[in-house]
């Protein structure tokens, strides 16, 4: 009877290390497009300062779209008369992807659009919210799956 429990106790063992160290090479970036990746960034908050005088960063991560979710997103609060800009730069296998902003109803706020700044992968967009509240800011995938980076920042 012992030895019926651990059987189980064992199998599940193995499966939770086997997953632990089996190699995500789905996600996994390599070295040349974590750099490409962080330049992408770096290149964009330059052009950001620059062209709209925005330095304050006040959201900074990395997330990644799957083949079967198609997009991630993250909830903020955010106050109007103020502008907010969002910089995403993706690893080049987000062939097509886009920015948007929605408001606690799921309506896509009008004038938050993406557009991209040189090339497929890289989307900046910048808005002012009409009324301060909770906004989902989603990045949308039309093609592929990978990682991406996003920047937020707020003048």
């Amino acid at each position: 009877m012992k030895k019926l429990n651990f059987i189980p106790i064992y199998i599940l063992f193995m499966a939770t290390f086997l997953i632990q160290i089996t190699p995500q090479s789905g996600f996994a970036q390599s070295e040349p497009e974590k750099k490409q990746t962080k330049e992408c960034i770096n290149q964009g908050y330059k052009h950001i300062k620059k062209k709209q005088n925005i330095n304050r960063v006040i959201k900074s991560f990395d997330s990644q779209i799957s083949s079967s979710q198609k997009y991630d997103g993250f909830l903020i609060s955010a106050h109007k008369n103020l502008t907010y800009v969002i910089l995403v730069c993706g690893e080049t296998s987000l062939k097509n992807f886009q920015v948007g902003v929605f408001d606690e109803n799921q309506k896509g706020e009008k004038g938050a659009k993406s557009h991209a700044l040189k090339g497929a992968w890289v989307s900046l967009l910048t808005w002012e919210p009409k009324k301060d509240g909770s906004y989902m800011i989603v990045v949308f995938s039309m093609g592929g799956e990978g990682e991406f980076k996003l920047m937020m920042m707020v003048k």
